[in-house]
């Protein structure tokens, strides 16, 4: 059986962030609500990033549960929140930082987050994403085998205007799995 990671937490490889800046510009004020290891957050070198990770031994400005409401009303008011979530969380987190940000939300989550289920179809139906930027298949464990889905950033704008064309992450780093 396998066993998920202490707080559900996959670190984002500097690649996929990379493939995300190569295609959206990011700038002014961001939220990390889920940091972990902070190696998305260091890349925003165009942003001031505030921190947060529910785990209190991962290194954060702030130490709260993002799926709360009352989270995010302690988070300074920023322009966008961008964050690779707990999948089985990513819904609630969602939603509350769409209602946080100014400008946008930008998710890494896996492909299947469209498919309409009960909890995302009306949400999902009325905010759809304007960009997901489909990445190859990688192992999030890093134990050489792919994980069973496609991971993919969605961008959503808060001017609600969704762009039809998907982005295919070109194959940005020799050791990707097929």
């Amino acid at each position: 059986m396998n066993k998920r990671r202490r707080f559900d937490f996959y670190e984002t490889p500097p690649w996929q962030t990379k493939a995300l800046l190569r295609r959206v510009l990011i700038a002014g004020s961001a939220l990390e609500c889920c940091v972990g290891d902070g190696s998305l957050a260091k890349m925003l070198v165009d942003c001031k990033v505030v921190s947060n990770d529910i785990d209190p031994d991962r290194q954060a400005d702030f130490h709260l549960d993002a799926t709360r409401t009352e989270a995010w009303e302690r988070f300074p008011k920023v322009d966008w929140v961008i964050t690779n979530p707990p999948f089985n969380s990513a819904m609630t987190i969602l939603k509350l930082a769409h209602r946080h940000a100014r400008f946008g939300v930008i998710f890494l989550l896996r492909l299947s987050f469209m498919e309409p289920t009960k909890e995302r179809e009306s949400w999902l139906s009325q905010n759809p994403p304007a960009r997901q930027i489909i990445l190859p298949r990688w192992s999030y464990k890093q134990n050489g085998s792919t994980d069973s889905v496609t991971t993919a950033w969605f961008v959503w704008n808060k001017n609600h205007q969704p762009i039809e064309i998907v982005s295919l992450a070109e194959k940005e780093k020799p050791e990707l799995l097929a």
